[in-house]
């Protein structure tokens, strides 16, 4: 779900964003054959970190640490009830020391965009991002995403449904009952 839900954020993001691309042009595709560069200047690289931030990608990375700890605790309450407590203790003391761990996410997100974005592209984007609508955007996201994560099961199951009934029909005239 957690995989599904930032899969959706960054498709949401791009497809909020793609107008603002569109303005653009298009960048050079990359060459036929051999692998992509991956060296990012660090220009680019700090404009990418800034557009980690500013787009709101960074908040998903904020509540992965608690979930981690949540686990742990999960894991070793079951077989050891009697230390829950000092383990509740640690886990508390320990949170501020892991969520340093964020800035290495950061900085693999950052990486990431700085491969796929020139450094006038990542302007362009974070020139969207830091005006009205694009701080708009980055404020209502959780709730807009919030919105279309409640309609998505039922939509699932529906067109799962209508899938399945429309494979069954097709299958049933090439002679198969499935």
């Amino acid at each position: 779900m957690k995989r599904s839900l930032l899969a959706a954020l960054v498709a949401t993001s791009v497809i909020i964003a793609g107008p603002l691309l569109a303005q653009a042009p298009a960048p050079a595709a990359p060459p036929a054959s051999g692998p992509p560069a991956t060296a990012v200047p660090e220009s680019q690289l700090r404009l990418a970190r800034e557009l980690v931030e500013v787009t709101g990608i960074s908040r998903s990375f904020d509540g992965v640490m608690p979930d981690i700890a949540l686990r742990i605790r999960q894991n070793f309450a079951t077989t050891r009830p009697e230390i829950v407590k000092d383990m509740d203790d640690t886990l508390v003391a320990l949170l501020p020391e892991i969520r340093g761990r964020r800035t290495e996410m950061i900085e693999r997100a950052a990486r990431s965009a700085g491969v796929m974005f020139t450094e006038a592209e990542l302007k362009d984007i974070l020139a969207f991002f830091n005006s009205a609508s694009g701080k708009k955007y980055v404020a209502v996201q959780p709730n807009f995403l919030n919105e279309i994560f409640a309609g998505m099961e039922p939509w699932m199951q529906q067109t799962s449904e209508f899938f399945l009934s429309r494979f069954r029909e097709e299958m049933r005239k090439k002679g198969h009952t499935v």
